[in-house]
C-alpha cells in the first residue's frame, strides 16, 4: 500500500458526492467520494480550515476496517480478501503515523488497541487543535465590528465516544442499529465464494437512473397486473404445465441457467443498484459471483447504506422483490397473448415467468437473507429479525423466554420461516429425486438419500449455531454503524439542470402520443409453408432390379418421356411361352373347323362295311350252331356262345354306323368356341406380360421438374412395387399454405392481397392473394390455427417445397393503439369477461 496523505487547499470537488464519515476521525470532518485516474478517491475535507485529504482506496478501505477489527490479523485478513495481496503491520503503522500527524483521528480512535501506541501524541493534538479553534473564535468575537456583549464560548472537550457510536451528533439515536442495511448490498465481501469482477457501473447507473426512474410508478398498476397474471395461471394451469413440458424442455438446464442469469438475475441486480445510487448509496463493483461453487449469478457491491431513511431502506429491498413480480407478470402476459402463434416469443414469456416465479419463492424464504427478508425487516423495523426469531423459538423449546422483544410474535416468525423453507426443500427433493430416479434409476434414488442427509445435517448444524450467529451480527453491526449528516441530500457544486434532455423527453413523449393516433395498416399474418400446385411421383406396380437410368435428376422433362427401366428377363420368357402355346391352341382350332374330311368319313364306311360282313358270318355260325343243336350234333353252350357273337357283331355295326355319322357331322360349335377360348386366355397372358414390360419403362406422368437428385445412383438397386423412384412438380406457381392464428382470422377475407417473405429471401416479398379459407381449425401445441391458401408466380423457380417463412395479410387499418393492444383488449373481453359470474 503506496501512497502518503497529505493537506492540499481546497479546490472544486467537481461530481463528488458525500458518504458517511468513518468515525475515527476528528469530529467536524466530511468525506466525499469522487472518480479518480484509475479508481476511485476518498477526499476528507475539514470545513474549518478549507483543507483536504485524498485517501486512496486501500487506505480508505484500512480506515472503515479500524472500525471492526481490533486485532491485526482479522484487519490483514479482510485486506488480503478485499485487494488479494498482503498487508503488514508496517503499512499499518505507516498509514497511522500519517493520520496522527496530519491530525485527522479523534477521540474515538485514542480507545482502540491498534491505535493505542499514539494515544498520548493524538489527545495532545487534539487539546492543541481544540486550543486553537478556541483561540480563533476568542479572536473572531473581539476583532473591529464585533458585539461587545458576545462571550467567548469555551467548548470542553468531547469524550470518546464507545464503539459503534456516531459522530453526527444525534446521542442515544445512533446506537440504533438499521433494519435492512449493514452498510453494505450486494456482494458481501465477508462470503467465501469466487467472485470476479467486470466493471464499476456508477457511470452507467448515473445515465439511466434519469431516464428509468418514471418506471417507479408501474408499482401502482403492478397489483392488478399480478392479480390478472395469476388468474391466467389458475384458469389455465394444464395449459401451463403442457407448455412448460414441451417448450422449456427444448432449453435444457444450461440454456435455463443461462436465460435466468440475463434476464431475472440481471434486471433485479440492476434494479438493486439503481435503487442504492437514487438514495446515495455507493455502487463500488458488478461482479459475477458462483454461488454454491458454480451458479453464476450478477451481483452488485454497494455501500455506505448506513444513514438511509425508513423508506428509502424499503425501496431498496422491495425493488428487487417488486421486479420479480412485475417479470412474472409480463411473462405470463407474453406467453398468453402470443401461444398462438408461432415463434420463440411464448417460450420466452413462459421461462420468464417460471423463472421469475421461483426466484420470487425463493427470495421470500424468511431464512436466506435475500431483498424478501430485509424488506421483512425494514418493515418490522427489527434489524436481527431472523436471529431473534430463532433465539425465541429455540428459548421456547428449550424453556427459556426471550424477553428483548414479543417473545410469541418471534417464534410465530421463527416457525413460520422453518416450514416455508421446510416446504420449499420438500418440493427441491421430490423434483430433483425424480429427475434422478428418471435418468439413474436405484442409483439415482440412493443419490437422492445421500443429498437429502447431507443438507439435513448442514441444516441441522445452522440452526443450532443460530444464537451464535445472531451475537455475532449484532457485535458486528455495533462496530459498523454510523449515521450520515443531516444534510446529506444537500449536493456539492449542483450542475445545472439539462434543459435540452428535458425537452428532448417532452417531444419524445408528444410525438410518441401523437403517433399512437395515427391510422395504421393492420396485417395479420403466421407461418406458411411452400407447397406445389401440382406434383405426381414416378413408380410403378411392378418391381426388379433398375438397369438403365436416363436422367440425374433437376432436368426438365415431358410427358410420356422415359426415365429409367427395369430388368425384364422372366416377362420375356414368360411372353415367348404364351407364343408357343397360342400358336398350339390355334392350330387346334383350324383343325376343329376343318372337319369332316374325306378320309375321315371313308375310314368309318369301311369300319361300317367291316362290321357288317362279320355280322353277316356271325349270323351264318349262329343258325348252324341252332340246327346241330336240334340234332345234338353240338352242346348247348356252344349253340349259345355262337349267339352271343352274333349279338356283339350287330352292336358294333350300330357303332360303327355312329361313328360315321359323328364323322359326317364334323366339330360342333362348343368344342371350336372352347378351343377359341383357350387361345384368348394364352393371349391375354401374353398381353399381361407386355405390359409389365412396358410399365418397366418409369416415364414421367407430366410434364415439370424432376426434383429428385442423383437419380442415376439408383442403377442396379431393387425398386419394390409402388415405391417412388422420383418426383416431378410443376414449378411455375406454387402454393403458399399460411397457419393464421384463431384469433387474427376474422381480418383475413379472399381476395385479400398479401406478402410472403420466406426465410431463405429474407430481404424480398412475393406477392399473392388470399385464394381460400380453410373450413377447419386445426389445433397445434402453440395454439389453434387456420389454415389460408394463396397462389404465387415462381417463373424463376426460387420458390421450392418445403420452404418456411412468414406472410402477412393486408387488411383494414386500425389506429397505432388499438392495431398494438388487440392482444390485450381481446384478453379484457374474453378472459376477464369469463371470470365473471
Amino acid at each position: 500500500m503506496n501512497g502518503t496523505i497529505s493537506a492540499k487547499q481546497h479546490s472544486d470537488l467537481g461530481d463528488a458526492r458525500k458518504i458517511a464519515t468513518p468515525q475515527l476521525l476528528r469530529k467536524g470532518l466530511t468525506v466525499y467520494l469522487r472518480n479518480g485516474k484509475h479508481e476511485p478517491l476518498y477526499v476528507v475535507r475539514d470545513p474549518s480550515s478549507e483543507l483536504h485529504w485524498e485517501f486512496e482506496t486501500r487506505q480508505f478501505f484500512v480506515l472503515e476496517m479500524l472500525q471492526v477489527d481490533e486485532e491485526f490479523d482479522a484487519l490483514a485478513a479482510s485486506y488480503e480478501r478485499r485487494f488479494a495481496k498482503p498487508f503488514s503491520r508496517d503499512d499499518l503503522q505507516a498509514l497511522l503515523a500519517n493520520l496522527v500527524d496530519q491530525r485527522l483521528l479523534g477521540l474515538a480512535a485514542a480507545s482502540h488497541p491498534l491505535i493505542e501506541p499514539y494515544r498520548e501524541q493524538l489527545q495532545a493534538d487534539l487539546q492543541r487543535l481544540l486550543e486553537e479553534k478556541v483561540a480563533k473564535f476568542r479572536d473572531k468575537t473581539q476583532a473591529p465590528g464585533a458585539s461587545h456583549g458576545a462571550k467567548a464560548a469555551v467548548a470542553a472537550p468531547t469524550p470518546a465516544p464507545r464503539a459503534g457510536a456516531s459522530n453526527d451528533g444525534k446521542g442515544a439515536d445512533a446506537d440504533k442499529l438499521q433494519a435492512g442495511v449493514r452498510g453494505f448490498a450486494g456482494m458481501d465481501d465477508t462470503l467465501q465464494i469466487p467472485v470476479f469482477h467486470l466493471f464499476n457501473p456508477r457511470a452507467m447507473l448515473k445515465a439511466m437512473l434519469e431516464w428509468v426512474e418514471p418506471l417507479k410508478y408501474m408499482v401502482f398498476v403492478l397489483p392488478l397486473l399480478l392479480v390478472m397474471a395469476l388468474g391466467i395461471v389458475i384458469s389455465n394451469f394444464s395449459l401451463v404445465q403442457n407448455d412448460a413440458l414441451v417448450r422449456l424442455s427444448g432449453l435444457g438446464p444450461i440454456g435455463q441457467l443461462l436465460f435466468s442469469l440475463f434476464t431475472v438475475n440481471l434486471l433485479c441486480t440492476l434494479t438493486l443498484a439503481l435503487t442504492a445510487q437514487k438514495y446515495r448509496g455507493t455502487v463500488n463493483s458488478l461482479s459475477v459471483a458462483l454461488m454454491l461453487g458454480f451458479l453464476p449469478r450478477f451481483m452488485p457491491k454497494i455501500s455506505h447504506l448506513i444513514g438511509l431513511t425508513r423508506r428509502e431502506r424499503l425501496w431498496l429491498h422491495a425493488g428487487p422483490v417488486l421486479m420479480r413480480a412485475t417479470l412474472f407478470s409480463i411473462g405470463t402476459f407474453i406467453w398468453y397473448l402470443t401461444r398462438s402463434s408461432s415463434g420463440s416469443l411464448p417460450t420466452i414469456g413462459l421461462a420468464l415467468a417460471v423463472v421469475s416465479a421461483i426466484a420470487l419463492l425463493l427470495t421470500l424464504n424468511p431464512l436466506s437473507k435475500s431483498s424478501g427478508y430485509h424488506l421483512i425487516a425494514v418493515l418490522l423495523d427489527e434489524p436481527q429479525l431472523r436471529g431473534k426469531a430463532f433465539k425465541a423459538l429455540f428459548g421456547r423449546i428449550k424453556g427459556n423466554a426471550y424477553r428483548e422483544a414479543n417473545d410469541t410474535a418471534l417464534m410465530a416468525y421463527g416457525l413460520a420461516s422453518l416450514l416455508y423453507s421446510t416446504l420449499l426443500f420438500v418440493v427441491a427433493v421430490l423434483m430433483v429425486g425424480s429427475w434422478l430416479k428418471l435418468n439413474f434409476s436405484g442409483t439415482g434414488v440412493l443419490i437422492c438419500v445421500l443429498l437429502v442427509g447431507y443438507l439435513s445435517v448442514l441444516t441441522y448444524r445452522k440452526f443450532s449455531s443460530a444464537n451464535e450467529m445472531y451475537e455475532r451480527a449484532l457485535q458486528y453491526e455495533r462496530w459498523k454503524r454510523r449515521r450520515l449528516p443531516e444534510d446529506v441530500e444537500n449536493k456539492i457544486n449542483l450542475k445545472p439542470a439539462n434543459k435540452l434532455a428535458r425537452y428532448t423527453r417532452r417531444a419524445l413523449l408528444l410525438s410518441l402520443l401523437i403517433c399512437m393516433f395515427l391510422p395504421y395498416p393492420y396485417e395479420p399474418g403466421g407461418s406458411f409453408v411452400i407447397l406445389p400446385v401440382e406434383q405426381q411421383q414416378v413408380a410403378t406396380d411392378i418391381d426388379g432390379i433398375v438397369t438403365e437410368v436416363l436422367f440425374n435428376g433437376g432436368e426438365e422433362v415431358q410427358a410420356g418421356q422415359v426415365l429409367a427401366r427395369l430388368a425384364t428377363g422372366d416377362y420375356e420368357s414368360q411372353m415367348r411361352i404364351a407364343d408357343a402355346r397360342i400358336a398350339e391352341e390355334q392350330a387346334l382350332v383350324a383343325e376343329l373347323k376343318a372337319r369332316p374330311r374325306a378320309e375321315e368319313v371313308a375310314v368309318a364306311e369301311q369300319s361300317l362295311q367291316m362290321a357288317r360282313t362279320q355280322a353277316q358270318f356271325s349270323l351264318s355260325n349262329h343258325k348252324r350252331h341252332a340246327t346241330l343243336l336240334a340234332k345234338g350234333g353240338v352242346s348247348a353252350q356252344q349253340a349259345e356262345q355262337a349267339q352271343r357273337q352274333y349279338e356283339v357283331d350287330m352292336m358294333a355295326i350300330r357303332v360303327s354306323e355312329a361313328n360315321l355319322a359323328l364323322v359326317k357331322t364334323g366339330a360342333t360349335p362348343d368344342s371350336i368356341a372352347a378351343a377359341e377360348a383357350q387361345v384368348q386366355r394364352w393371349r391375354s397372358e401374353r398381353e399381361m406380360y407386355q405390359a409389365k414390360i412396358e410399365r418397366s419403362q418409369l416415364r414421367a406422368p407430366m410434364s415439370g421438374k424432376l426434383i429428385t437428385l442423383l437419380l442415376k445412383q439408383k442403377t442396379g438397386k431393387y425398386l419394390g412395387p409402388g415405391e417412388t423412384f422420383a418426383v416431378i412438380e410443376k414449378s411455375e406457381q406454387v402454393f403458399a399454405e399460411i397457419e393464421v392464428p384463431e384469433t387474427e382470422i376474422g381480418y383475413v377475407q379472399e381476395g385479400a392481397v398479401l406478402k410472403v417473405k420466406p426465410l431463405a429471401y429474407s430481404d424480398r416479398y412475393f406477392d399473392g392473394k388470399v385464394t381460400q379459407i380453410d373450413a377447419n381449425v386445426i389445433e397445434k401445441t402453440g395454439g389453434k390455427y387456420v389454415k389460408v391458401l394463396t397462389v404465387i408466380e415462381n417463373a424463376k423457380g426460387e420458390l421450392k417445397s418445403g420452404m418456411t417463412g412468414y406472410a402477412k395479410v393486408g387488411s383494414e387499418e386500425l389506429p397505432v393503439w388499438k392495431a398494438f393492444t388487440r392482444a390485450i383488449f381481446r384478453f379484457i373481453d374474453v378472459e376477464l369477461w369469463s371470470w365473471i359470474p
